[in-house]
């Protein structure tokens, strides 16, 4: 009887005001849409390889030798090393990536997207579930093979699928099952569908100065992170710099650029926090996570603060009902239960709506972006109870306070109903400049993100990069390179070609070392392997000397750099400058921008080398479908069923900011909606301002104020407390985006008009949200309103 009577009470609330229930249904439904998608994106980039057994005690070993830059990749020897020698460490494996397999099995080809070449220790490291077989028996022969549940199905059908044999296309060996794992549950940074052994690629080296696998440790639970870092630096002085550099004092091997140097990074941590190169996976951003967080948090607590303002404004409407319930014997707890009820259940019906628009947002987030933000939303219980969860503890904070403040009344102050409208006026003051200032803030964010995203992608790199097709794998056609590159050159797009082995924003990473007669030791540059025609096919400009020559055999020994390597070098005459003793200066190219924005221009040294693997090829851009096919045609002569893998120069520098890309684009969206809730409440607001002041307008009007008099006179006060707000959001704004800005070394200027023009517009848009019923009200009839009077 109590819920049937709860039901009606609930029912007759939204009868009698549905402007009100209509105002925060959507406010808070689109409230708590916004925030669950973008809490739900910062769970899952907080999530990854958090579902792996004993992930606290995992850790990954990075390098870097010869000051060439950190690698998430390390030494060969490192795994039996710190598996012999280090007391912390339980077990050590050591992997190589794959862009994925493709096998053969009955005839058929199966692609599997992600793979990995494993040891022994890596499912002892990694704790997978073997569905079949056992760890301790994977992978002891080369022949062996571990698979996942869905690409053994996938493969084979149903099991068991022990001893079922597969072979990698376009190879002759044969692979045994030798174990079905099931992932793990969470994301992680080494997806991995199926696992090969890596001993065939093992090669018994001792350097220390390469690196070519990834290197894992699982610690003893009596050990931690400072013990690792602790045997390194004990591995350093004892053994590395003995072998490394034995005529050198320790302390100058180890501050020197020739000094071998170990990262430990713990598993949890490198999906979001790694810098290295050579990672697996390209990693998450930290700071967009936290900013999406924050902005989510923030839109959830706007529609709260709308729940309170409407709320606390309306409470005339409802004085004399909580004066009558009262009178009538009821307690202040019993009113609090009432009122903390009807809001947990708009909270709810709120949940409703949220479902709804939770899918449309995300999907409109990801296509506007271009990025798959989230892997899935609302598919299963735990999603929709995380849901539930969420709205339920906004409906109580949203209405605790509304809750507590209306049970307060007196029965003679809530009777008095006319008196009640001006209380607490000033706390919806106050919530009215805290939402816009929260809209200020991330419109002037909106905006200064957008710039930088534009100077990034528009400004002058130093090359060109339109039109500039490059083959990642034009080795793969061995003697058939020349071939292929003659039948390219013969169709009219093409302007020209260049054989290489690195491209601006590519995937190769070529460093070495270098030293100049005036200098005291070598220094770590980045090399370009290229032909003759690479500068002429990328437009970098020659300020000095002469470019590489296909008719001058010597140029093979020849160098040019640019003008970062030129300083880096202390060349002060660098045409003929003699480097590492037999490298001669040849030419001095301008500085370019290979990188992203948020690092400085490097040193570049270019080497001659027409034996590169990749094929750069420089169109017109008249039709490039129509090259494409020509192109795919050429190679599908040549190649036979081995598909070209190609990509287009100006896509890969975009990956350079793709991050940025999604931050702006993600970052208007919600700053749309953000506006827009806020400008609900204050229609809410301006609505019941002008119903209550109704008389009062119809007597102005009666003594002959006109319409534009009684619109500025509701609309003053509000627009000044928008005003406000943007006067505290500005320098707001001005902090975080100046702080955000200092992550670029190449960035805008901020410029006055970037904090002056959102805030106009907010005025703009406030403005017009109260002139609706602001105009509505001066164009009442003072007859009809007076009439009673």
């Amino acid at each position: 009887m109590m819920n049937t009577n709860f039901l009606r009470q609930i029912s007759r609330q939204i009868r009698r005001h549905p402007l009100f229930y209509g105002l925060n249904l959507l406010g808070l439904g689109l409230g708590i849409a916004c925030a669950f998608v973008l809490l739900s994106y910062v769970r899952q980039e907080w999530s990854y390889d958090r579902s792996i057994p004993d992930g606290e005690q995992i850790y990954r070993i990075g390098t870097n030798f010869m000051d060439m830059g950190g690698f998430a990749i390390s030494q060969e020897k490192l795994q039996p090393v710190l598996q012999e020698k280090c007391q912390a460490v339980a077990y050590a494996t050591r992997f190589r990536g794959s862009s994925g397999f493709t096998f053969e099995a009955d005839q058929q080809t199966f692609p599997v997207d992600a793979g990995l070449y494993v040891d022994t220790n890596f499912f002892r490291v990694f704790p997978y579930e073997f569905i079949e077989g056992q760890a301790g028996d994977a992978l002891v022969t080369p022949d062996q093979i571990v698979l996942t549940e869905e690409v053994a199905q996938r493969i084979f059908g149903t099991g068991p699928y022990l001893g079922k044999t597969l072979s990698l296309k376009d190879e002759k060996s044969t692979f045994s099952v030798a174990g079905i794992v099931r992932p793990f549950p969470g994301k992680t940074h080494l997806p991995a569908g199926a696992w090969l052994s890596v001993a065939p690629q093992l090669s018994d080296d001792r350097s220390w100065t390469s690196a070519r696998y990834y290197t894992y440790v699982k610690l003893n639970s009596q050990s931690d992170k400072g013990n690792l870092e602790d045997f390194f630096a004990q591995l350093q002085r004892e053994e590395i710099h003995p072998q490394s550099a034995p005529n050198t004092s320790f302390e100058t091997w180890i501050g020197g650029s020739q000094a071998v140097h170990f990262y430990v990074q713990p598993l949890q941590e490198i999906y979001l926090y790694s810098d290295l190169n050579m990672d697996l996976i390209s990693g998450g951003n930290p700071t967009q996570v936290w900013i999406l967080g924050i902005i989510g948090v923030f839109i959830l607590l706007m529609a709260g603060v709308n729940y309170v303002n409407l709320s606390t404004a309306t409470a005339s409407a409802r004085a004399k009902e909580i004066g009558i319930k009262k009178t009538m014997g009821a307690n202040q707890s019993q009113l609090i239960v009432q009122f903390l009820g009807e809001s947990l259940t708009l909270s709810l019906l709120a949940m409703v709506v949220a479902g709804s628009l939770s899918g449309l947002l995300l999907k409109l987030l990801e296509t506007v972006s271009g990025e798959v933000l989230l892997s899935s939303i609302l598919d299963g219980t735990p999603q929709w109870l995380l849901l539930l969860g969420f709205s339920v503890l906004t409906g109580l904070l949203a209405g605790a306070y509304p809750a507590f403040h209306l049970s307060r009344f007196q029965p003679v102050w809530a009777l008095k109903s006319d008196s009640m409208g001006h209380r607490k006026g000033h706390l919806r003051n106050v919530l009215v400049v805290f939402q816009f200032s929260i809209a200020a803030a991330l419109m002037i964010g909106s905006l200064v993100i957008f710039r930088q995203l534009s100077y990034m992608q528009n400004s002058d790199k130093g090359f060109q990069h339109d039109n500039v097709l490059v083959i990642r794998n034009f080795n793969d056609l061995g003697t058939k390179k020349e071939t292929l590159r003659e039948m390219v050159e013969q169709n009219s797009q093409v302007v020209t070609t260049s054989i290489n082995s690195r491209m601006p924003a590519g995937y190769n990473l070529w460093r070495a070392t270098y030293q100049s007669e005036t200098m005291d030791q070598a220094i770590s540059l980045n090399g370009f392997p290229i032909d003759e025609h690479y500068l002429s096919a990328m437009d970098i400009k020659l300020l000095e000397g002469r470019n590489f020559s296909g008719d001058l055999a010597t140029d093979t020994s020849n160098v040019i750099l640019n003008e970062s390597a030129v300083k880096a070098l202390e060349l002060e005459e660098p045409i003929g400058a003699v480097l590492n003793d037999d490298r001669r200066v040849i030419g001095v190219v301008s500085d370019f921008n290979f990188e992203s924005f948020r690092n400085q221009i490097a040193p570049i040294v270019f080497n001659y080398d027409v034996d590169g693997y990749q094929l750069a090829i420089k169109l017109t851009g008249n039709d490039l479908p129509g090259f494409v096919r020509h192109l795919e045609d050429s190679w599908s002569q040549l190649a036979g069923d081995e598909k070209i893998r190609y990509y287009f120069l100006d896509d890969n520098l975009a990956e350079l900011s793709a991050k940025e890309a999604v931050l702006s684009r993600a970052i208007g969206i919600f700053t749309v909606l953000a506006l827009f809730i806020a400008c609900l409440g204050l229609f809410g607001l301006t609505t019941h301002a002008t119903s209550r002041r109704a008389k009062e307008i119809g007597v102005r009007k009666v003594l002959g104020a006109t319409v534009s008099q009684i619109v500025v006179l509701l609309s003053r006060d509000f627009l000044s407390l928008v005003a406000l707000a943007f006067a505290i959001g500005i320098p707001v704004a001005w902090i975080l985006v100046n702080k955000w800005l200092q992550g670029f070394v190449y960035r805008i200027d901020l410029n006055w008009w970037m904090f002056a023009a959102p805030a106009i517009a907010g005025v703009v848009i406030a403005f017009l949200t109260l002139s609706y019923q602001s105009v509505s009200a001066a164009l009442n009839n003072p007859a009809e309103v007076l009439k009673d009077e």
